[in-house]
């Protein structure tokens, strides 16, 4: 919070920065988008809470795991720059991965 005015019992309040509030996006809604089928439910609500389209999701799940598979080490700070989307997408991409044990972690 800001004081504005000469600090008198007057003076104005305002917020610093605007004083508006972020909204978070709307969730996005799967039901017809292509590749959604292929996902299972956890999958789904990642893509719906991330705002990430099916067929993106899979273009990551199948980098990293063959990334993996191919005894690359896979760290999150790696993973970050990997993809041309957000990084907290690919990172939480990358979780979902290492907790089904669909991904080895790399030690980061």
């Amino acid at each position: 919070l800001k004081s504005g005015g000469g600090g008198g019992v007057g003076g104005t309040v305002t917020l610093v920065g605007g004083g508006r509030k972020a909204k978070a996006p709307l969730p996005l809604d799967l039901t017809k988008l292509p590749g959604v089928e292929l996902l299972s439910k956890r999958e789904q609500d990642l893509c719906t809470v991330c705002r990430l389209l099916p067929v993106h999701y899979l273009s990551i799940k199948e980098a990293l795991m063959r990334a993996s598979a191919e005894g690359q080490p896979l760290r999150r700070a790696d993973v970050r720059h990997m993809f041309k989307v957000e990084p907290v997408k690919a990172i939480r991409v990358y979780e979902l991965l290492l907790q089904n044990g669909w991904v080895k972690d790399g030690g980061g």
